[in-house]
């Protein structure tokens, strides 16, 4: 199974673009959601994708560890950092 990244809203549409040119599988929330979309309904499409959500927005693991999530094993979110 080839691994599927949702950029959140957050994530450079540029950041996206090079991923996608450098071969990866990722969709940005903004071409599937509309923008004011909540971050738990985020979480359920990923789910349902079996997407990986790439972001920089900490709520994710929020939702995950308050047991918002109902199926934590099937999610996963990663963090995103840009140092300079």
């Amino acid at each position: 199974m080839a691994l599927k990244l949702l950029a959140d809203m957050n994530l450079s549409p540029l950041t996206v673009a090079a991923l996608k040119a450098d071969g990866y599988d990722i969709a940005r929330v903004s071409s599937l959601l509309p923008a004011t979309t909540a971050d738990s309904v985020i979480l359920h499409l990923a789910r349902q994708q079996e997407m990986v959500i790439v972001t920089q927005d900490l709520d994710f693991s929020t939702l995950l560890a308050s047991g918002i999530s109902h199926q934590p094993h099937h999610s996963s979110t990663t963090a995103y950092r840009h140092f300079r």
